[in-house]
């Protein structure tokens, strides 16, 4: 489909939802329902219900006076103007990775800390890149989510397998992952690289460059923003690079204190509608949880609470034991 915007175009219900239509399609992982109706209220009140004449650009001149969401329309529509190459580019590179979704529904509790922590890095203007370190279940990429979530930035996952997939000769990784990058900076979007420390192995074909190679020059280019995620053992490994320690903010995320925990699972029987286990069954949860060394916290409270509601609504009823000896195979 061909969009065509006009700025002297008159604003009408119908045009909104085609203006709406075209931003979802061009300016991906940021327009959702919720701005379509934002967008219609404003564009109603600005017109006093469509009773008035008033061109796109009026109505886009307008929204940049109001504290909204929708007050960098212009500036996306501006972006959906571009030409077919750089419609081709944006497509090549959603094929590498995907845009975090804005409104999925997170349980989030008790890193309020770490968040705020995660807000002034990314917002410095120097050394704003961010490296979460944390064992599996800790919570680093529901961090990573939660902060998506109340950002007007977007926020891309690499997919570093489709980086490297299709490339067997010399250059073709270098030139892929660059281009990424390159775009990146261009739009102002932050990376996302789940499991950073693969890309310290991944990339070389034939003798050519690895990905941290051709990463690490860029980490001193404020206008690019990465956040990466590792294990502690892994990231042991990582800081025999210097220069990853010194580009890098580092947060660590432990396991949840238990009166935090205790509020998690509040919210989880309240968000998952279960009356059958209370407050003083926390404890004997907790201990049976503390006996799975494999796992952390909040993941394996998280975990429990969600196959003990299968479970009870398959079967009619559960207790705490089968819940532990059918989801936590420590115990089998």
């Amino acid at each position: 489909m061909i969009w065509k915007i006009d700025y002297k175009e008159e604003i009408t219900a119908e045009y909104v939802s085609y203006l709406y239509n075209l931003l979802r399609t061009h300016i991906m992982g940021t327009y959702s329902d919720a701005k379509l109706i934002l967008m219609q209220t404003k564009a109603k009140q600005f017109t006093n219900d469509y009773s008035l004449k008033k061109t796109l650009g009026e109505y886009l001149s307008f929204l940049i006076t109001t504290d909204s969401d929708i007050k960098t329309m212009k500036r996306d529509l501006d972006k959906c103007l571009m030409g077919e190459e750089k419609i081709k580019e944006l497509q090549e590179f959603t094929e590498i990775g995907y845009f975090l979704n804005k409104n999925k529904n997170l349980l989030f509790i008790g890193k309020e800390f770490e968040l705020e922590f995660m807000e002034i890095t990314l917002s410095r203007k120097i050394k704003n890149n961010l490296l979460i370190i944390g064992q599996p279940g800790t919570g680093k990429t529901t961090l990573v989510s939660q902060y998506n979530k109340q950002t007007d930035k977007r926020i891309f996952v690499v997919e570093m397998g489709k980086i490297i997939s299709n490339t067997k000769y010399r250059g073709e990784f270098e030139n892929k992952l660059i281009k990424l990058i390159e775009y990146s900076r261009e739009e102002r979007i932050i990376l996302f690289i789940d499991e950073i420390h693969i890309i310290f192995s991944s990339g070389k074909v034939d003798g050519g460059l690895s990905a941290a190679d051709i990463l690490k020059p860029y980490l001193t280019d404020s206008e690019l923003i990465i956040i990466g995620t590792t294990t502690i053992e892994e990231f042991k490994i990582m800081m025999s690079d210097k220069a990853i320690e010194r580009r890098f903010n580092l947060l660590t995320l432990g396991n949840m204190e238990n009166s935090v925990l205790r509020n998690l699972y509040q919210e989880l029987l309240s968000s998952f509608g279960i009356t059958t286990l209370t407050l003083e069954n926390f404890e004997d949860i907790q201990k049976a949880l503390d006996k799975v060394s494999n796992r952390n916290y909040p993941d394996k409270l998280i975990d429990f609470i969600d196959l003990y509601e299968a479970i009870e609504k398959f079967n009619g009823r559960t207790t705490i034991n089968e819940v532990i000896q059918r989801g936590f195979y420590e115990f089998k």
